[in-house]
């Protein structure tokens, strides 16, 4: 277990997930074509799908079964989905009326961007799909609002390790994806047919 996600399970109330929730990294492969950071993937082993402060919610394939979690088989390719027909096209559509806006193609076009959070703000977190190995893909953060110069922000960081700067309230730029500044870990209640 990354020690980055040690400090995410100090940090975050209520506690997460306990009882071996186990995604399959070849499945996810075969799902979506790509391999995708280990930490993500035991961020969502460990946390229920949820949001941080109800805000600023990280993208899961996890549902509601009973009273535990499974995978959502095709949960990682709804996201990926959602990434390229939702937020991929309003980006697209707003760098055509605000050229520069956004730089960037989205996955499943190679080097893509890879949208793992949002918040009600629209400001949206991604990996940089770009190199071979997905635990070296950094984050980019997409300030909704901002100049377009101004919107992006790059760090060369994984995606636990960006929770952690911004739960540490270490980046001024990035505590603006939390605007009450709360740690607490909310629950979705997705739940399975």
């Amino acid at each position: 277990m990354y020690s980055g996600l040690q400090f995410l399970e100090s940090k975050l109330q209520p506690p997460p997930i306990r009882g071996g929730i186990s995604i399959s990294r070849p499945a996810v492969r075969a799902e979506i074509g790509i391999d995708l950071p280990e930490d993500y993937l035991q961020f969502c082993e460990t946390f229920p799908p949820g949001k941080i402060a109800d805000e600023l919610r990280i993208f899961s394939p996890l549902i509601r079964r009973g009273s535990g979690w499974r995978v959502d088989g095709g949960g990682f390719i709804r996201m990926v989905e959602y990434n390229s027909r939702e937020i991929g096209a309003a980006l697209t559509e707003i760098d055509e009326i605000r050229p520069g806006a956004c730089p960037y193609v989205f996955y499943p076009e190679s080097g893509g961007l890879l949208a793992w959070a949002s918040n009600p703000n629209g400001d949206h977190c991604f990996w940089l799909t770009s190199e071979a190995d997905p635990n070296t893909w950094p984050c980019l953060v997409w300030f909704r609002g901002d100049r377009p110069g101004e919107a992006w922000r790059r760090y060369d960081l994984t995606m636990v390790e960006l929770l952690s700067v911004l739960l540490l309230k270490e980046d001024p730029l990035l505590n603006r994806l939390l605007a009450s500044g709360s740690t607490e870990w909310t629950w979705s209640m997705r739940k399975a047919n």
